[in-house]
């Protein structure tokens, strides 16, 4: 008789998080319940969140949605840029005036677009202390849209 080759589990609530320790107890990496891994800061770390909206933008113009100044004091990664908005744009995010990267929704597809900065290797793109991150938004639709846009940040320090 051939025997059970396979790996029994116990059963996992997904709509949960899971977090992971690393060696010294720290919480090291969050697997969300959307099954999106998240890394969490250890002591002396911290998680930026900006987020802002702008309303009622016009065609053919180009706005800062949000924006985040890099602090003295802290090594910052700019790490993740989730953006979005009523309508069809182009999103881009600027450090110190300079293009870091740049998406475009389309028709049928979805309004919103994500920007990831860090990887396993890295914590993100390092900025140096006074740097502006930006996330400016390009409408070019005949009727006003909203739209908004989030920057997140890793602090260390």
């Amino acid at each position: 008789m051939a025997q059970d080759t396979h790996i029994h589990l116990p059963a996992v609530d997904l709509t949960d998080d899971l977090v992971t320790k690393d060696s010294g107890g720290n919480n090291a990496v969050r697997v969300s319940g959307d099954l999106n891994l998240v890394s969490l800061p250890s002591d002396g770390e911290t998680l930026v969140n900006s987020y802002d909206e702008i309303s009622s933008l016009v065609k053919d113009t180009t706005m800062t949605i949000v924006s985040y100044v890099a602090p003295i004091g802290k090594t910052s990664y700019l790490q993740f840029v989730e953006a979005g908005g009523a309508n069809i744009a182009t999103f881009q995010v600027e450090i110190q005036g300079n293009i870091e990267a740049k998406k475009r929704t389309y028709f049928s597809g979805p309004l919103s677009t994500e920007f990831q900065f860090y990887s396993t290797a890295e914590a993100g793109i390092e900025l140096n202390a006074g740097d502006v991150v930006r996330v400016r938004v390009e409408h070019g639709r005949p009727m006003v849209a909203d739209f908004e846009a989030r920057i997140q940040i890793l602090e260390i320090g």
